[in-house]
């Protein structure tokens, strides 16, 4: 079985911009996502360290 190639080169260049897109959207997933995390520790960092004398 073969893949489908485009033979249009609008519509190559069209399947290449889509490519970029999912990449940039994919990455800016992953970012939102790995900030996301790094907060949540940040927070229980903060809440430790203040309440550390109380322990």
């Amino acid at each position: 079985m073969t893949a489908l190639v485009p033979t249009n080169p609008a519509a190559a260049r069209r399947r290449q911009t889509e490519q970029w897109r999912e990449v940039l959207i994919e990455g800016l997933i992953r970012a939102c996502g790995l900030s996301a995390i790094a907060f949540v520790f940040g927070i229980f960092f903060f809440v430790f360290r203040e309440g550390a004398g109380q322990l």
